[in-house]
């Protein structure tokens, strides 16, 4: 009898002692925000749209959660404890507007809801936004198509799909955040260059 009660003691002891050191073990959350390199920006003097509107980005639903996305090979999975501290389209949006606004790209930027604003609206819709480990390599991909269009004369004026894939040292989600930094910032110096060379009707 003894016997059997010390065995039971033991074994609720080894119990509460794995509970105790999967509980100090258990990952945290950790969050980022994609952050685009404004030292890039090269300030023009001249303003190439007087006012402009730019309205937040749309998603692919296959990325519009907060937590990163991975390829694995075909499968896609979710990670829980890595995230985006806001959505997507928030974020990158943000990064957009101060963007613009630091390149001088135009005089008046807005993203208020009244149409009377500006004519020129700018919006964008994120197709991709992963991590691609299948390649052997593992690969930030950040994909942004934007359209520039006249409100008043309903009229596209520009539209362009912008595609980075930047290699990543390693599976770290910071490298891999790094990474999509990167891509983000190759997308805007591109997407500044092109605007400025938009034709606006008269």
């Amino acid at each position: 009898m003894k016997n059997k009660s010390l065995l039971f003691i033991i074994c609720s002891i080894l119990f509460i002692t794995s509970c105790v050191s999967i509980s100090k073990e258990a990952p945290k959350k950790r969050f980022f925000i994609i952050e685009a390199d404004t030292s890039k920006i090269k300030k023009s003097s001249i303003f190439k749209f007087n006012k402009l509107r730019i309205n937040k980005l749309k998603i692919s639903p296959n990325y519009e959660g907060r937590e990163f996305v991975y390829r694995k090979d075909l499968d896609f999975e979710s990670d829980f404890y890595n995230q985006f501290m806001v959505s997507p389209p928030t974020n990158i949006t943000e990064q957009v507007v101060q963007w613009i606004n630091e390149s001088r790209l135009s005089e008046v930027i807005t993203n208020r809801l009244s149409s009377s604003d500006s004519s020129l609206y700018l919006d964008g819709n994120i197709n991709l936004l992963y991590a691609d480990f299948s390649l052997g390599k593992v690969h930030s991909i950040l994909e942004i198509e934007f359209y520039l269009s006249d409100n008043i004369k309903d009229k596209i004026l520009f539209k362009k799909v912008y595609s980075k894939k930047i290699v990543s040292p390693d599976k770290d989600p910071v490298s891999i955040v790094r990474s999509w930094n990167q891509a983000l910032t190759e997308i805007l110096i591109t997407l500044e260059t092109d605007l400025r060379e938009v034709v606006i009707p008269l």
